[in-house]
């Protein structure tokens, strides 16, 4: 009984599939925008003998993918409307992305009872709030690490393009680190101070970093932060079989 789950965002389409054990046995991903192999490698992914599928975007339903599921045991495409194990009261519940509705759930999975603040970091860095009692509160959206380096170059007269690495010092010594530590730094602080003011708001808070710079930004905070790059496949595979469950 081996679950399919499809996260498409604005520039990948990634597929992952659980066992029986909610663990994630295999993960692989293809441009978004690359139709024909997108299908092709969905349709490898049938030898693993997958029963259930659930498919989440963020930038427009791929018919195609969608008639591939259609023929399974179960699926689920995944919007506002799906039955859901928390309860959502965000006031735009239509234009609040599945990513990040995904991503609580998932962490409200993996840490049930706390009060959690879920700090995904991709191309735009989100704050999501669930309290103890399963409530999704609401977030806060900021720019990522990327549009800040694009913003640095775009809107000025002679400050290079950077691109992400590992900040070697606290004092830059060239422009180059400049911007590096200006962005990473202040990507650190700005993340920091969210963790802050939510201990003031909640009597004891749990953050845990995701998204696709997790890592990298997990190593800064060391054992400070959990961290869980796949909060959004896991919370979309507890949203498979929460609706496995309810049409029982």
């Amino acid at each position: 009984m081996l679950n399919l789950i499809i996260d498409q965002g604005n520039t990948k389409t990634k597929f992952y599939i659980f066992d029986i054990n909610k663990k994630i046995i295999h993960k692989t991903s293809c441009p978004k925008d690359n139709q024909k192999l997108c299908i092709s490698v969905l349709s490898e992914l049938f030898n693993f003998k997958i029963s259930n599928a659930i498919y989440s975007s963020v930038s427009g339903l791929n018919d195609a993918i969608i008639e591939r599921i259609r023929n399974l045991s179960y699926h689920i495409i995944f919007d506002y409307t799906t039955p859901i194990p928390i309860n959502n009261l965000y006031q735009s519940k239509q234009t609040l992305g599945t990513d990040r509705l995904a991503g609580a759930i998932g962490a409200r999975c993996l840490f049930p009872d706390k009060n959690l603040l879920i700090i995904d970091i991709g191309t735009a860095i989100t704050y999501d709030f669930v309290n103890s009692q399963g409530q999704f509160l609401g977030g806060n959206i900021s720019p990522g690490p990327h549009i800040r380096f694009s913003a640095l170059h775009d809107y000025t007269a002679s400050l290079p393009k950077v691109e992400l690495d590992e900040p070697q010092r606290l004092i830059a010594q060239n422009t180059k680190e400049a911007i590096l530590n200006g962005v990473l730094w202040g990507i650190y602080s700005e993340i920091n101070g969210i963790i802050k003011l939510s201990e003031g708001k909640f009597d004891s808070i749990t953050p845990i970093l995701s998204g696709g710079y997790a890592y990298f930004f997990g190593k800064m905070f060391k054992s400070y932060i959990f961290v869980e790059a796949n909060l959004v496949p896991i919370g979309l595979n507890c949203v498979l079989e929460y609706n496995k469950k309810l049409d029982l």
